[in-house]
């Protein structure tokens, strides 16, 4: 009876042991998987916020607001109108501008 039990017992602490190198070898595994990818989309990223074309249209849009007598006041007027969830013109210009299209497609991948 005490040899089952200890055999019992050994096999018990040797599932236990290969259960958490399995466990462990996955996770690592996993672990790689994401920083790989998480490396992949800072990449894009960089590539992306050094693209020629949002710098153009981040400019336009800035001189948009410079010719504004008040900036501000127009900025917190569009902002409580998003907001409170109100569809204006004011609105969908900015929605519809490249810049958002661009930043909108690239949020949606």
């Amino acid at each position: 009876m005490i040899t089952g039990y200890s055999t019992i017992t050994l096999t018990q602490a040797s599932i236990k042991k290969q259960l958490g190198d399995i466990a462990l070898r996955f996770t690592e595994d996993v672990l790689i998987d994401i920083q790989r990818l998480i490396k992949q989309r800072v990449y894009e990223m960089k590539a992306f916020v050094y693209d020629f074309r949002l710098e153009e249209y981040a400019c336009s849009s800035n001189q948009e607001f410079e010719v504004l007598e008040f900036p501000q006041q127009y900025i917190e007027k569009i902002d409580s109108l998003w907001v409170a969830g109100v569809h204006d013109p004011l609105i969908e210009k900015i929605l519809s501008n490249p810049l958002s299209q661009i930043l909108k497609r690239r949020v949606e991948f």
